[in-house]
């Protein structure tokens, strides 16, 4: 990647997972004229996509960028991950562990591709945050350098070309910076910042207000409590 203008110049890009999320950005970076390769674990969707640009699972009625290509069910080998630019995860948070053991991620930070987390949420069991899960598989080096993005982005609307904004965050600037260009467009505006814990937390966290608010609405009461339990800093309390 080095000398490499991720706004201007075409990359190479893989992404795991052909969920809503993963297929909704293949497209979007497809359009981008980037090269993309988006690994789905079942042989029945890399096939149907090959073949109709469209995903059977999800988005049906979307005709996808041809500038995609499908792989899969086998995990991307190390020849392949080594020819990328960028590398992005779009799989449930779940299942990060042992993909990222399975691809064995222990690369030289020289020549690394850009690596970009879209999965929300924390791990059952360890509480773990995505970076943690990142350092436990991959290395701190490889933890600092990782690139996550987050925000108001529903998948039918990406698709759509509909006016979205995004965080991207890292503690490494200049990798958030990356993927700030590599996924801008006039109608996808990425804000970048350095703190990539507040984004996980928040990713997961919204979650659990919005039950709470959705619970506070179907009890009958309106905007004072709704907005008091979105609001009120601890999630113990906005169960209770």
């Amino acid at each position: 990647m080095p000398g490499k203008n991720l706004l201007t110049d075409p990359s190479k890009v893989l992404i795991l997972g052909a969920g809503n999320f993963g297929s909704c950005l293949a497209d979007h970076l497809g359009d981008s004229q980037h090269e993309v390769y988006l690994w789905a674990r079942e042989e029945t969707v890399v096939k149907h996509f090959n073949q109709y640009h469209r995903n059977p699972n999800y988005l049906q009625d979307h005709h996808f960028s041809t500038n995609i290509k499908a792989v899969g069910p086998e995990m991307p080998g190390r020849d392949l991950i080594n020819e990328m630019d960028v590398v992005l995860f779009a799989i449930p948070t779940q299942f990060l562990r042992d993909t990222l053991s399975r691809l064995d991620l222990h690369l030289n930070r020289e020549n690394a591709p850009l690596l970009i987390f879209v999965n929300k949420g924390i791990e059952i069991g360890t509480h773990a945050l995505t970076l943690e899960i990142i350092a436990d598989t991959c290395g701190a080096d490889i933890a600092k350098a990782a690139t996550f993005i987050s925000g108001p982005s529903f998948a039918k609307e990406i698709v759509k070309r509909q006016p979205t904004s995004v965080s991207v965050a890292s503690f490494t600037e200049s990798e958030a910076e990356k993927a700030a260009l590599l996924f801008h467009q006039p109608h996808f505006r990425c804000y970048t910042g350095n703190d990539p814990i507040g984004i996980e937390l928040s990713g997961a966290l919204k979650n659990v207000y919005a039950i709470a608010a959705g619970a506070a609405d179907g009890l009958g009461f309106e905007n004072n409590t709704r907005a008091s339990k979105s609001s009120f800093p601890y999630c113990s309390e906005v169960l209770t």
